[in-house]
C-alpha cells in the first residue's frame, strides 16, 4: 500500500543501506569553502587551525570522519553546540522574540 522506503531498518534499528565513505575530494572541497573569519565553537578551535591540520595531514581527518559512521558511534562532544542570544536593537529585552539566536557548533564537526 505504501511506497517502499529508501532506507529500510531492521528490528534493532541498524540501517540496511550503508552510506559510502567520504572521499578526499569531498573533504578538500569542504575545507576550501569553510570561512576563516567565523568565531570558533565552544572547543575554541579556529577554522584556520583545522585547515592547517588538513593541509598537513589530509588522510587523518578523512579517516576520522569515515570511522564515525563505520563504527556507528558519534562522540558526544561532537553533538554539543552553544546557543547565544543577542538582543535586537530597540526591542523589549524581556521578550524572547526580541532576541536573535546564534548557534556556535563545535569547530571540528564541520
Amino acid at each position: 500500500m505504501y511506497p517502499p522506503s529508501p532506507l529500510q531498518r531492521t528490528i534493532d534499528q541498524t540501517p540496511i543501506v550503508e552510506e559510502p565513505p567520504f572521499q578526499g575530494t569531498e573533504i578538500t572541497h569542504i575545507f576550501k569553502i569553510i570561512p576563516q573569519n567565523k568565531a570558533p565553537g565552544y572547543d575554541g578551535i579556529d577554522n584556520v587551525v583545522l585547515k592547517i591540520i588538513y593541509n598537513s595531514f589530509p588522510n587523518l581527518l578523512t579517516a576520522y570522519w569515515n570511522k564515525c559512521p563505520a563504527l556507528q558511534h558519534f562522540p558526544k562532544a561532537l553533538k554539543i553546540e552553544i546557543v547565544a542570544l543577542f538582543h535586537k536593537k530597540d526591542r523589549n529585552k524581556s521578550l524572547l522574540n526580541s532576541c536573535r539566536p546564534i548557534t556556535l557548533p563545535l569547530s571540528f564537526q564541520h
